[in-house]
């Protein structure tokens, strides 16, 4: 539980760090495949935000809630394609490539 706290505090400082524009958690040849950066940033943030925000939440369910391990597991799965899929797609907008 406290493992998934801290990654998902972690994940909102990174998206509080691409939403402020710092450059702290990006590579120094961004600009070689990001036209527009700060467009791209923001977009980094908003699946940053989602998936800490998970991390956290599905945290607290594990440890609040009695629920069957597959169960819980199918769920991360489900929910975490949703911030995942939001990265994937903003790096294909900006950058023409799906993983950078």
């Amino acid at each position: 539980m406290f493992a998934q706290l801290f990654l998902g505090i972690a994940m909102i400082v990174h998206g509080t760090c691409h939403l402020l524009d710092k450059r702290i958690f990006l590579r120094k040849n961004i600009e070689s495949y990001v036209s527009d950066v700060r467009s791209y940033q923001k977009g980094a943030a908003l699946s940053a935000f989602l998936l800490g925000f998970l991390f956290i939440v599905m945290g607290l369910v594990e440890k609040l809630a009695n629920i069957p391990t597959t169960t819980f597991i199918i769920i991360y799965i489900i929910l975490a394609a949703i911030p995942l899929t939001i990265a994937i797609v903003n790096n294909k907008k900006h950058s023409g490539y799906y993983w950078l």
